[in-house]
């Protein structure tokens, strides 16, 4: 981590530091899927899912462990109401980012079993890996 510039007479000029590694999430999303729960003549029961991919790593070095996360984002609307699929795909998707985020603090064992494929103990582990690295 440490670079010493010299010059040919060998006489020592600076003395550089390497700043540590940065680290960060890389994020995919890996699909949606809208889905009607259950209908009558005036309503609809309806659940928009976003899927997505999060990985820890050391930006243009290593990636460390990659979870698969998901959310579904459900309500009730009447059926003569234009429904935007976007904006509903855009709300479970920032779900399951705040989600992810809240869990690398506290973690909550029925949002892991529910939203991701990882068991609780390997998710303890990488909470604490990501906390170790992020000095948090």
């Amino acid at each position: 981590k440490d670079l010493a510039l010299k010059f040919s007479d060998s006489t020592e000029l600076l003395n550089l530091q390497l700043p540590e590694l940065d680290w960060g999430f890389k994020i995919k999303i890996r699909g949606f899927k809208k889905v009607v729960l259950d209908e009558s003549s005036t309503r609809q029961a309806l659940a928009w899912a976003a899927f997505g991919n999060i990985t820890f790593q050391s930006v243009g070095f290593k990636d460390f462990d990659s979870i698969n996360v998901q959310h579904v984002y459900s309500k009730e609307v009447n059926k003569a109401d234009e429904i935007d699929d976007w904006e509903n795909f855009d709300i479970a998707t920032q779900f399951f980012l705040k989600n992810y985020i809240e869990n690398i603090n506290n973690i909550n064992k029925d949002w892991i079993k529910k939203n991701t494929e990882y068991k609780h103990r390997d998710f303890l582990k990488f909470s604490q890996l990501v906390k170790q690295k992020l000095k948090l």
